[in-house]
């Protein structure tokens, strides 16, 4: 197969809560997964 990259570029932000009940414990994490682009030219067999 014959591809280019046509560029890198990171995904949208996907933002997730970890809390326990009745402990008083909250976390907020966000993720921005990386993500490439590439054009396919040819699939040789």
């Amino acid at each position: 197969m014959i591809a280019d990259v046509l560029e890198h570029k990171r995904g949208d932000k996907v933002v997730s809560f970890k809390l326990k009940r009745r402990k008083g414990y909250r976390k907020k994490i966000g993720h921005r997964q990386a993500l490439t682009v590439v054009q396919v030219k040819e699939i040789k067999l």
